[in-house]
């Protein structure tokens, strides 16, 4: 299966569950909008990786959650909670400061290819 077939699925889906509570309480966020919610749900104990064009690991939610750590990146700072690993240091992020997706390459700190929904990298 590709990834932007998993992705459609389970937003089609939009079932939720106490992952999210987990990562609010980690990341102190308030809200957020389905979509992130159900991503966040839909995370598993163990990444998902997904052979396409290029090949996308989708974070466990251990990863998500120690992504601190794992990444040395500082989230507060960042604003960003990566959820899928690209490819050369890139990551597919929530953005918590715009409410919507990107790239972020974390060598170099920078955000680029911002997208309004997950889908939308996959098109």
């Amino acid at each position: 299966m590709k990834i932007k077939d998993y992705l459609q699925l389970i937003l089609e889906k939009g079932e939720e569950n106490d992952n999210v509570n987990l990562v609010r309480q980690k990341f102190s966020l308030i809200l957020a909008p389905k979509e992130f919610r159900v991503m966040i749900s839909t995370l598993k104990d163990q990444p998902q990786v997904f052979d396409d064009k290029d090949c996308y690991k989708i974070y466990s939610l251990q990863e998500v959650l120690n992504s601190e750590k794992e990444l040395g990146l500082n989230i507060k700072r960042a604003r960003l909670i990566p959820l899928i690993e690209c490819k050369d240091n890139v990551y597919i992020c929530w953005n918590l400061d715009k409410y919507d997706w990107c790239k972020y390459n974390v060598v170099d700190e920078s955000k680029f290819s911002i997208k309004h929904t997950i889908l939308d990298f996959f098109n």
